[in-house]
């Protein structure tokens, strides 16, 4: 629907910044990007094409690229959302923070009956950096039944597993 919409108007940020989402949900991280780009030119300061380019860049591993996005957007508008979080975990993780992100992500994907990607591919990235062994084992569990539902999910596994870096993807 995000594609069509935006075929029927290109200049619909709305719809624009859902279909990065939808582009970074199928690893096509070169097309999120450009879209996140283009609604950027277009509106500078539109707070949602640059927290959605700030994950593009984040799932990317360029990080330095999606702190700026993320700092923009929490600069342009303070929230209180599950995005929001995730976001400010990331800056965390970024800045080499990680106890603090692992305080902010363990109660995103800990909430019962829902799975957020995202936060737990980002939780294992912080188990990973603490050496935390056991909970990093719980987690794989989890992955493990997500994995066909998100590239980057099956490719951090597929890193486990072969003993590839993590961070950096």
């Amino acid at each position: 629907f995000a594609k069509h919409t935006v075929s029927l108007n290109p200049f619909n940020a709305l719809a624009s910044t859902a279909l990065i989402k939808v582009y970074v949900r199928r690893g096509m991280y070169s097309e999120a990007e450009d879209i996140g780009r283009k609604v950027l030119s277009q509106c500078p300061e539109y707070i949602l094409a640059h927290a959605n380019l700030g994950d593009v860049y984040f799932v990317m591993g360029r990080y330095d690229l999606a702190h700026d996005e993320y700092k923009s957007a929490h600069d342009l508008m303070k929230t209180n959302t599950k995005g929001s979080h995730l976001r400010k975990a990331r800056l965390f993780i970024v800045d080499g923070e990680y106890a603090s992100a692992q305080t902010v992500l363990e109660p995103l994907v800990d909430q019962e009956g829902t799975f957020y990607d995202d936060a737990i591919c980002d939780l294992m990235l912080v188990y990973n950096a603490l050496g935390l062994a056991k909970k990093k084992e719980e987690l794989v569990d989890r992955m493990e039944m997500r994995k066909t539902y998100y590239p980057r999910m099956k490719d951090m596994l597929e890193r486990i597993q072969s003993g590839r870096p993590l961070l950096g993807m």
